[in-house]
């Protein structure tokens, strides 16, 4: 074996972390001889993190049949570990399932209590971590346990990680986020392969966003671009971790930072080919949009759509941008019909609920106000709060009723500055400005529409900047005491109709369900279901409440009751 002092180098360089060097000296060893399996190893690590992944890839088998040859079974199977690892977070999992069996037949030459054993069941989980969270649970479980037992910092690492990422495919987030946090903790702490260091560092950051943990999110960004920084020549971990940077220096407003980063990760990841590709351009396409280059955005979502990543929201909110409304409204709709997990509604909702009040469709986009606060309130996220908040206040503007709707706008605008993002603050300024316009407060208005003006002009938000543009400064407004329009009471978060209102003002006289059906010559059933949508629409839950509702609000004993309130229609609904 290699003894020279290229060898002596290469493994300095490596204890140093100095991967360029490690590789140097480690390859011109073992053009000089052959590497034993550990220097092996050694090389493999540095190819990949040098981002030479076919190098890795060789070494690592190289070093399992070294160590099979001498007898060294358990490392043997730490070395196809490793290489189970690259493949399968490569894409390669079929390959990295043949792997897996290979390393599962040398454990009967290990010993039962060596962390070999346990280490197996990482990749196990992995696999089954979409399709079976419950068995990724207690496989991730078991090997945090040993880890614990046997003194493996990457076992336990690994296994705390997969734990914390079974939990939230399981809907218990609030056990999950602790758990990623001590996984950081031991890769911070203990002597941890620096592949393991990354894998946890770029799960844990992936995982916080889907749950919508911004100040997570940021925090392991943050350490991750330190631990990057302080590794000469060391490839940014790696280009999905690169997209998720550059999402996080988009929500900061750092504009022109995260299209270097977004353009980058595409680079990378096109290097071979890899399933996050599509993401990096969706970033890239968000990135122009807000810029306000909107034939380099559709191009970006083209092609992330063409990579298999949907365009929407982001194809959507362009549309918006480029007022037409009536594009964007059915084809978010249809990107809800197609997404069932919370996470990828909860990045629908919004635009969706936005693009729905810009074509008049008040009711539904009350629906999916009450959805996203649902799952804002489910996954406890102040992100998704805000974003709740910004809608229901739009919702309540377009009602016309500006004093609640300034109130909820307020709250959301708090909650972006406290997160620390720019920009939703200036998006969320431009309905304020509005609802201090209606109601009076000139002055109001055009501070709250100035300060969203500059601040949009500052970070470089092209789009919203145009958006603000259009924004009426403040003018006339309805006088004081104006009647409301009988056509349409609104209430509540969603619109009663005018057949609703009659049946609301029945209810209250007292009459049951089939006397309210003869009076009005509906069916039983159709009464009983504008019931269900009133009490939905004013938020009570009997006809009491019902009832005392429609006389605090000035409904019940209202003339035109009855038959004559709908012009004659008696038609079944």
């Amino acid at each position: 074996m290699a003894t020279n002092g290229a060898l002596e180098q290469g493994r300095e360089s490596f204890a140093g972390q100095d991967w360029k060097a490690a590789h140097r000296g480690l390859s011109a060893a073992r053009n000089q001889a052959p590497l034993d399996g550990t220097d092996l190893l050694r090389l493999a690590i540095a190819a990949y993190l040098l981002g030479f992944d076919t190098e890795s890839r060789d070494n690592l088998e190289r070093a399992y049949h070294r160590q099979m040859a001498v007898g060294r079974f358990p490392e043997a199977v730490r070395a196809a570990f490793w290489l189970v690892l690259e493949l399968a977070l490569g894409g390669d999992v079929a390959r990295a399932q043949g792997w897996m069996a290979n390393a599962r037949r040398l454990l009967p030459h290990c010993r039962p209590d060596c962390a070999e054993q346990m280490l197996m069941l990482i990749p196990e989980a992995l696999f089954q971590l979409d399709s079976d969270p419950g068995s990724a649970l207690v496989a991730s479980t078991t090997a945090l346990k040993a880890g614990e037992r046997l003194g493996d910092a990457e076992l336990l690492a690994l296994g705390i990680l997969g734990r914390s990422q079974a939990l939230i495919r399981l809907g218990r987030i609030a056990e999950a986020l602790p758990l990623i946090d001590e996984a950081m903790l031991v890769v911070t702490r203990d002597p941890v392969c620096p592949i393991a260091v990354g894998i946890v560092y770029c799960a844990a950051i992936s995982e916080c966003q889907d749950v919508f943990d911004l100040r997570r999110a940021r925090e392991w960004t943050e350490a991750l671009g330190d631990w990057c920084d302080h590794q000469p020549d060391l490839v940014p971990y790696r280009g999905q971790c690169m997209v998720h940077r550059a999402q996080l220096m988009r929500l900061r407003g750092e504009l022109d930072r995260a299209a270097a980063e977004a353009a980058r990760a595409a680079d990378w990841l096109a290097r071979p080919r890899h399933p996050a590709l599509g993401m990096a351009h969706y970033e890239m396409g968000e990135l122009e949009r807000i810029r306000g280059d909107a034939a380099q955005a559709e191009r970006h979502y083209g092609r992330a759509h063409g990579f298999g990543v949907s365009p929407q929201p982001g194809l959507g909110l362009l549309r918006l941008d480029q007022d037409r409304p009536r594009e964007a409204a059915p084809a978010l709709e249809r990107a809800l019909a197609e997404a069932s997990a919370d996470t990828d509604r909860a990045r629908l909702l919004p635009a969706s609920g936005e693009a729905l009040l810009a074509v008049g469709r008040l009711a539904r986009a009350t629906e999916l106000a009450r959805e996203l606060a649902g799952i804002s309130h489910y996954f406890g996220s102040v992100q998704l709060q805000a974003e709740a908040l910004l809608l229901q206040g739009r919702i309540l503007l377009a009602q016309m009723h500006p004093e609640q709707a300034l109130a909820l706008l307020s709250r959301a605008r708090e909650q972006w500055s406290s997160l620390g993002l720019p920009l939703e603050v200036a998006r969320t300024r431009l309905p304020m400005s509005e609802a201090c316009r209606l109601l009076g407060d000139a002055e109001g208005a055009r501070m709250e529409l100035d300060a969203a003006r500059a601040s949009l002009r500052e970070l470089g938000a092209a789009a919203a900047l145009g958006r603000a543009a259009k924004s009426r400064e403040a003018g006339p407004v309805p006088g004081p005491g104006a009647p409301p329009d009988t056509a349409t009471q609104t209430v509540g978060f969603g619109p009663i109709s005018p057949r609703e209102t009659e049946v609301l003002r029945l209810v209250a006289t007292g009459m049951t369900n089939r006397q309210m059906a003869q009076t009005l010559f509906l069916s039983e059933k159709t009464v009983a279901r504008h019931l269900s949508n009133i009490y939905t629409k004013i938020g009570v839950e009997n006809r009491a409440a019902a009832t005392a509702y429609a006389y605090d609000r000035g409904i019940a004993g209202r003339a035109g009751a009855g038959r004559a309130a709908d012009g004659g229609n008696h038609g079944v609904h």
